[in-house]
């Protein structure tokens, strides 16, 4: 009988102690003591390996990286995270190299994001305001990393100071004064229109008594003015749909089918968002996936919480529903377009009069390849596409998608 490898972890030694939980290898037998000073291996011929970040990839030698540059990638993190408390140029390094990623690397849990999450627990705790804000997608991979079900439903739990993270404030002072002042200009522009509309009513009153042709020439502008509203041309260009991801999902507190998402899309404040999915999709499928959004619908409040988007699904007559895949390669904010409509601009928000979003969302399905199209007049399909590569329902074809 092969002898196994012992695994002598210090009681100390946290790090270690999680990534044996969370990758298992059968041929490491485990063996916790307080005595322990020093973590190691020891061999069936007596050798022995030590170091915290030797001993964490021997454990999780299958969970290191796919590619040659994820697995350097991995060794890089372990190096310099050993360094975060005294080096801000690392850190800085791990803001910006999650800025577009949900995990540290590939596209699921790795060592790296067991290890660096344990070894950030200390610098997350003591940063306060302008820190967090500084480092906000730090902040926000470790929120959603100490929420997975292997770090928070793990017996280690209670050695993991879990940290009270507020994603809706991990916005820059400047960032949120300039949306403000969008916000007031948008405004501002909107309740111009009518004072125009007023000034040349005015006018028109003023002509009627300079004679009947000024009359004439002002009624036949105003004449002209509804026409427009009547011509406007409804295309799916008109609709707002970019990628997110879901950073962080809970049971709505007072409706048992609404899911309340946290979901970043790449601005500088997270949305919040009210799916209707507790009865499709189990919540641990919805956390941490990427989603497309529809961004521009109105905001509405969905039993006392408002939602500012709505996550695309794809759904059959038999009443099955599947969130919608966008690329595996895209990024949070890219936008999702359909073919032939890429430079068109979006509604800032759709006018629930114009029924911009109910006269083109019934066209919308998933063709036999599962993608999802378009449908225009002439019966062709217009492909939703993110940076050229398709988005696609699970498994669902000819499906009802919104």
């Amino acid at each position: 009988m092969t002898k196994l490898t012992k695994l002598n972890i210090a009681g100390n030694d946290i790090t270690t102690s999680l990534v044996a939980k969370i990758f298992p290898n059968p041929s490491i037998e485990i063996i916790s003591s307080p005595e322990t000073r020093i973590s190691n291996l020891t061999f069936a011929d007596n050798s022995t390996l030590t170091g915290q970040n030797t001993i964490c990839t021997y454990i999780a030698s299958s969970d290191c990286g796919d590619t040659d540059l994820e697995k350097a990638e991995v060794q890089q993190w372990l190096t310099l995270s050993n360094r975060f408390e005294s080096d801000p140029e690392g850190l800085k390094l791990l803001q910006s190299h999650l800025e577009t990623r949900t995990w540290m690397i590939g596209n699921k849990m790795s060592l790296t994001d067991v290890t660096v999450y344990v070894r950030m627990i200390p610098i997350v705790k003591s940063w306060r305001g302008e820190d967090r804000l500084n480092n906000n997608h730090i902040v926000r991979w470790f929120d959603f990393i100490q929420h997975q079900a292997e770090i928070c439903e793990n017996d280690l739990a209670k050695q993991l100071e879990k940290i009270q993270i507020d994603l809706n404030a991990a916005k820059g002072k400047k960032k949120q004064d300039l949306q403000k002042t969008k916000v007031r200009s948008t405004v501002n522009n909107q309740e111009l229109q009518p004072s125009k509309m007023e000034a040349t009513e005015q006018q028109a009153d003023v002509g009627k008594s300079g004679g009947a042709k000024k009359e004439k020439k002002q009624k036949e502008k105003k004449s002209k003015e509804p026409a427009k509203t009547q011509e406007l041309i409804i295309t799916p260009g008109m609709i707002d749909l970019r990628v997110g991801h879901i950073v962080k999902v809970e049971k709505h507190p007072d409706a048992d089918s609404l899911y309340v998402e946290t979901i970043d899309v790449g601005e500088a404040e997270l949305r919040t968002v009210v799916s209707g999915l507790v009865k499709h999709i189990p919540i641990e499928q919805m956390q941490g996936r990427k989603v497309v959004l529809v961004c521009n619908l109105k905001p509405a409040a969905m039993r006392g919480v408002k939602s500012y988007a709505m996550v695309l699904c794809a759904s059959n007559s038999d009443g099955k529903v599947e969130v919608i895949d966008p690329p595996a390669s895209s990024k949070l904010g890219d936008r999702a377009v359909f073919e032939g409509f890429e430079d068109e601009i979006p509604e800032p928000v759709l006018n629930p009069k114009k029924k911009i979003w109910e006269t083109i969302q019934p066209d919308f399905t998933s063709t036999d390849s599962r993608a999802v199209a378009w449908k225009d007049s002439e019966g062709k399909m217009k492909l939703l596409l993110v940076n050229g590569e398709r988005c696609h329902a699970q498994s669902l074809v000819g499906a009802d998608i919104k």
